[in-house]
């Protein structure tokens, strides 16, 4: 997960690849943080963000031919506390079952 769509590249950890060797599928996502030129923004709309682009994944990988069952959210940070909250809050709703 990463805020705003800033993610340094140096700063992302070899977990994608070594999820990638195993056979998985990963994939980031990026939300809106609360900041000065995003008034209005709550964690809810966040949310919206981090469901809006599981849909996104889920259609980009059917189209792929790659068919996604199950979803791990993880990160550091503030994108780990989101991630927790998704899945506290939406995981009865969200497209995939969320482990």
């Amino acid at each position: 997960m990463a805020g705003n769509g800033i993610a340094d590249q140096k700063l992302i950890s070899s977990t994608p690849i070594d999820v990638m060797q195993r056979g998985d599928i990963t994939a980031n996502i990026d939300y809106s943080l609360v900041k000065r030129k995003a008034i209005g923004r709550t964690m809810n709309k966040m949310l919206d963000d981090f469901e809006a682009s599981i849909k996104h994944i889920n259609e980009k990988t059917t189209e792929l031919g790659y068919h996604v069952n199950k979803l791990a959210l993880s990160n550091a940070s503030d994108g780990g506390h989101l991630s927790m909250l998704y899945t506290y809050l939406r995981a009865e709703s969200s497209p995939n079952k969320i482990y």
